[in-house]
C-alpha cells in the first residue's frame, strides 16, 4: 500500500527550463504543456527570482504556493555585499540560521527580518533583496519536515545537501 500521495506528488521531478527564463514567452508554452500531458495543479512551485517566470508560475497555476529558491536568493544577497569573506560568512550564517531553526514560514520571516533590520543601515540594497518576497522564501517549511530541505531550492544538489 502507498501511503502518502502527496510524498509522490511533491517530489516528483516534472520538468526543468534551461532557456532565459525571464522570458514569459517560453515559460507559458512549458507550462501549457505540462497542463495538457494531464499535470494537475502542483502544491509547490520553487523557482528563481525570474519576474517572467514568477508571473507565468502565478497564471499557470493560481492556487500552487509559489516557493523562491533559497539558494539563489542568498547569491543575490552576498552579490550586493562588499567582497569581505568575514562580512559573507556572518549573513550566510545568520541567513542559513533563520531558515534551517525555524518550525513555520511565521519563524523564518521573523528571523529574516531581524537580518534585514541587521543589513538596513550599512547594506540598504543587501537588505531589500533580502525583505523582497520573503512570504515565498519561507513556505517550504509549511510542508512536511522530511521534504523541507528538498523542497527549498531549484538546485537539485543544494536540495540533497545541507546549503
Amino acid at each position: 500500500m502507498r501511503v502518502p500521495q502527496v510524498r509522490d506528488t511533491l517530489t516528483r521531478f516534472v520538468s526543468s527550463v534551461i532557456p532565459d527564463t525571464r522570458a514569459i514567452v517560453r515559460t507559458r508554452p512549458l507550462g501549457r504543456g505540462l497542463i495538457k500531458r494531464g499535470l494537475r495543479s502542483p502544491l509547490l512551485v520553487v523557482s528563481d527570482g525570474a519576474p517572467g517566470l514568477v508571473r507565468a508560475i502565478t497564471e499557470l497555476w493560481p492556487d500552487a504556493d509559489r516557493g523562491r529558491c533559497v539558494v539563489h536568493r542568498l547569491r543575490n544577497i552576498l552579490a550586493k555585499l562588499p567582497k569581505r569573506p568575514d562580512l559573507h560568512a556572518r549573513v550566510r550564517a545568520a541567513y542559513w540560521a533563520a531558515l534551517d531553526g525555524a518550525t513555520s514560514p511565521q519563524e523564518a520571516e521573523h528571523g529574516l527580518r531581524v537580518l534585514v533590520g541587521e543589513l538596513a543601515g550599512e547594506f540598504p540594497s543587501a537588505a531589500a533583496c533580502l525583505a523582497d518576497d520573503l512570504g515565498a522564501l519561507t513556505v517550504h517549511l509549511a510542508y512536511p519536515l522530511r521534504l523541507r530541505r528538498r523542497l527549498r531550492s531549484t538546485n537539485l544538489l543544494s536540495a540533497r545537501s545541507r546549503r
